[in-house]
């Protein structure tokens, strides 16, 4: 019992196996990586060292830089502080507040006339 294959199967076939043979003539090549000598400009990392006082003269319990290269810091009281690489110096950040208080479950902050 032989299959036949009609007209039709017979051109669909045809269709797909000439297009699967020309796919690779639809993409180009790939390209080979860039060896590393040929990476110029590229700034190796580096550590340099910062100022340890913060304005609060406590102790830094946390530090961490951010996205964009700029360095945090966070005393041991929680006050926030940002670095400034040009007067190497650390400067609170914020405002601040002038009062808190805690009154059941909520907290309420106070800085000149606004309410938190």
């Amino acid at each position: 019992m032989g299959h036949t294959l009609s007209r039709r199967d017979f051109l669909k076939a045809s269709a797909a196996l000439a297009t699967a043979l020309s796919l690779p003539a639809w993409f180009p090549a790939a390209q080979p990586a860039l060896a590393r000598s040929n990476q110029v400009g590229k700034i190796a990392p580096s550590l340099s060292a910062v100022n340890s006082q913060l304005p609060t003269n406590q102790p830094i319990a946390d530090i961490a830089a951010g996205w964009d290269g700029t360095q945090w810091a966070l005393d041991t009281i929680g006050v926030a502080h940002l670095y400034d690489p040009l007067a190497q110096t650390w400067q609170p950040f914020g405002r601040g507040v002038d009062a808190a208080t805690k009154i059941g479950d909520t907290f309420y902050l106070f800085r000149d006339d606004e309410v938190a």
